[in-house]
This record gives structure tokens, sequence and C-alpha cells, in this order.
């Protein structure tokens, strides 16, 4: 009967270490993508700006031919 008692004892231990671990790594894993995703939120953050700092200069160019057209 001990036997028994301390082999599942031991087995209830080891599952809880697995379970640990598999825990540390998930939490691991999601904070990694986190990182990665708020990495490229910010480049593609940075990509838009550079995007609208463009469209911004052709409408400048647009409101100019417009004016020179007027003006003839």
């Amino acid at each position: 009967m001990f036997i028994l008692l301390t082999s599942i004892t031991l087995l209830n231990v080891m599952v809880g270490i697995v379970v640990e671990a598999v825990g540390t790594i998930s939490e691991a894993a999601k904070k990694k993508q986190a990182a990665k995703d708020a990495e490229k939120a910010s480049a593609d953050l940075l990509e838009a700006d550079e995007v609208g700092k463009e469209i911004r200069k052709h409408f400048e160019q647009i409101e100019e031919l417009l004016k020179a057209r007027k003006e003839m």
C-alpha cells in the first residue's frame, strides 16, 4: 500500500513539474510574439507616416498646378 501511495505522489510531482515547465515556455512564447507584434506595428506606423508625407507632397504639387492653370 505504501509503495502505491509513494508512486502516485511521485507521479503527481512529475506532472506538476511538466505543467509548470509548459506554462513557463508558453508564457515566454507569448511575450516574444507580443514583442514582435509591437515591433511590426511600429514599423507599419512609420511606413504609414511616410506614405502620408508622400500624399501631402502630391497634393501640394496638384495645388500648384491648379494655381498655375488659373493664372493662365
